[in-house]
């Protein structure tokens, strides 16, 4: 019997151990949490619209077997010459390894970035910014100072991919609700600010995709500046370009990630810290050692959870045909589209139909993609959960 071990337990991960249990070989999943987090519904857990601890689950409830073991643990190396993983004091072996360890924010070094803004990545972050608004819209009933109030109702997001556009639209719908409470958001307006380095938001869409958003954006007052690197994060201000600067109490960070350390020997990423895998989705020189989702890097496989799950899949299959001797097959990235939310009640979607890409905006996008994430958690459960919080949001 094979012993296959899964470094990780986010989407790619748990899609390639839920697999592999069928199989009847030993399947060992180390992940230094107990739980898997859907991380796409942070923004709306940021928003109030979502409760935590609804799109959390504990990897036990739903991975089981007398084939299955689970290890909560930070791994300290993986010794590729002699097939060992170390964590904790102990070392475990394998016959195959899948390493699907996901990422981490990229704060590209900027000065100040981690320190002084909230990321949409960890829930405990997140569980912060929340508390963060709140408290920022109650010290608006304590000031009459003109500059303390427009800090106080200056929201900046860093990055306009998925999460930073997602949260803009959720985080400007939830203010709304709120004027009605704080007086000093009928004198001073809130403002909401979406800094982009790029050229142009969301890089996975296409132009016609893109300038919806745009345009929903400035419906909501949202103000999208594009070209606009920070360059210093400061306790309550950011400083663009290295010239202009915003004050603000309120910054969020959702400008990148990069791949999550994990030491190797003999070391197996590149300098960006990415493995370098072929078409089998295996690490180039390993013929035991397979990478996938954020860990790994593939051109024209964009990181989204959508990406990581279909590779999880399919390298499943690739280490059975491994392990049956069989030849390995070439992973293909099939895009079903990209569906993405601004609002409550407002979506923009791109779908793939038979070859052609099909454009959608309005409601119908809002609801396919709540569709998509109910179906993607993994017990009965945590969909009622799921279903019970947005049912409550609308009411």
């Amino acid at each position: 019997m094979v012993t296959i071990i899964i470094l990780g337990g986010g989407f790619g991960g748990l899609a390639a151990a839920n697999k592999l249990l069928k199989t009847g070989h030993n399947v060992i999943l180390i992940s230094d949490t107990d739980h898997f987090l859907y991380t796409p519904l942070l923004h709306e857990v940021a928003a109030g619209e979502v409760l935590t601890e609804h799109i959390s689950v504990y990897v036990r409830d739903f991975l089981k077997g007398d084939n299955f073991r689970f290890i909560r643990a930070k791994v300290s190396k993986v010794d590729a010459m002699n097939q060992e993983v170390y964590y904790n004091k102990s070392k475990i072996q394998f016959d195959i390894l899948l390493i699907a360890t996901g990422s981490r924010v990229n704060y590209y070094g900027i000065k100040g970035a981690d320190k002084y803004t909230y990321n949409m990545k960890i829930k405990d972050e997140v569980a912060k910014l929340k508390r963060n608004i709140k408290e920022s819209l109650e010290k608006t009933t304590a000031t009459d100072d003109e500059e303390e109030l427009e800090k106080l109702l200056t929201f900046v997001i860093a990055g306009a991919g998925p999460t930073g556009i997602e949260y803009s639209g959720d985080l400007a719908e939830y203010l709304k609700k709120q004027e009605s409470k704080y007086p000093a958001m009928k004198k001073k307006k809130q403002r909401i600010f979406v800094l982009n380095a790029a050229k142009d938001i969301l890089p996975i869409m296409h132009d016609k995709s893109r300038n919806w958003v745009k345009k929903r954006l400035e419906k909501k007052g949202i103000t999208l500046m594009n070209e606009s690197p920070i360059t210093e994060v400061g306790e309550d201000y950011v400083v663009i370009a290295g010239k202009d600067k915003i004050f603000s109490n309120t910054i969020v960070w959702s400008a990148g990630v990069t791949p999550n350390e994990l030491p190797t020997e003999p070391k197996l990423q590149d300098e960006r810290g990415y493995f370098q895998i072929d078409t089998y989705l295996r690490v180039k020189g390993k013929e035991n050692i397979f990478a996938i989702g954020d860990a790994s890097f593939l051109p024209n496989v964009p990181p989204l959870a959508q990406s990581a799950r279909d590779e999880g899949l399919f390298v499943a299959d690739n280490i059975i045909r491994a392990i049956e001797k069989k030849e390995l097959k070439e992973f293909k990235f099939n895009n079903k589209g990209i569906l993405i939310s601004i609002g409550k009640y407002y979506g923009i979607a791109e779908l793939r139909v038979f070859g052609n890409i099909v454009y959608l905006q309005g409601i119908i996008p809002r609801v396919l993609k709540r569709a998509v994430y109910l179906m993607g958690l993994p017990t009965l459960k945590a969909k009622l959960y799921l279903l019970h919080d947005w049912v409550n949001s609308i009411f």
